[in-house]
């Protein structure tokens, strides 16, 4: 059992975008037994060709995505995550807490298959992370169609109002001066 954090100034920054498929899921809960070893700064749901949510007042109909007021994925991962969470923290006191796991979520574009008609949470989440990191090109992954979610912050619209950043990436400086392990 480590005492204290692996000595490490530079982390891997990922904002994983997903659709609800089953195979989604296991990569959510594989992703979290490494979230140590990341600097997670996002979990997006994304529609895809495969599942997106529809919108009846639109006439699209929902594709294979859970029904009103089911649990989603990445949180049934981050709940699945948060019974072992005291576990991983005394192999690797980095692991973040599911608390702040869960701060991470946002909701992407998941109305139709290639939807990027709106601004939504987890789009205007990947737009500040770019505009913050200067467009580098160290982490933005996604499955299927989810990575349109990814492309989304390059069509949205200039000067409109985003949220604050998530408490782990911002600011990024923070990956080499202030470490890990006193922002969770």
């Amino acid at each position: 059992m480590r005492k204290e954090a692996f000595p490490r100034a530079d982390w891997p920054r990922v904002v994983v975008t997903t659709d609800p498929e089953l195979d989604d899921l296991n990569s959510m809960i594989r992703l979290l037994t490494h979230a140590a070893e990341i600097d997670l700064c996002g979990l997006v749901y994304a529609g895809s060709k495969f599942h997106y949510a529809g919108d009846p007042a639109r006439g699209i109909a929902s594709h294979r995505w859970p029904a009103p007021g089911d649990r989603l994925h990445i949180d049934e991962a981050i709940d699945a995550y948060a019974q072992v969470e005291d576990t991983l923290r005394v192999h690797d006191p980095r692991f973040p807490t599911a608390a702040h796991l869960r701060s991470l979520v946002r909701m992407g574009n998941i109305t139709a298959e290639g939807e990027m008609d709106e601004d939504t949470p987890g789009s205007t989440l990947i737009a500040d992370l770019l505009r913050d990191i200067a467009l580098t090109p160290d982490a933005a992954t996604g499955e299927g169609g989810a990575l349109l979610d990814a492309a989304r912050p390059c069509s949205s619209r200039p000067g409109a109002a985003s949220p604050p950043l998530p408490a782990p990436c911002a600011p990024w400086k923070r990956n080499s001066e202030a470490g890990r392990t006193g922002r969770r």
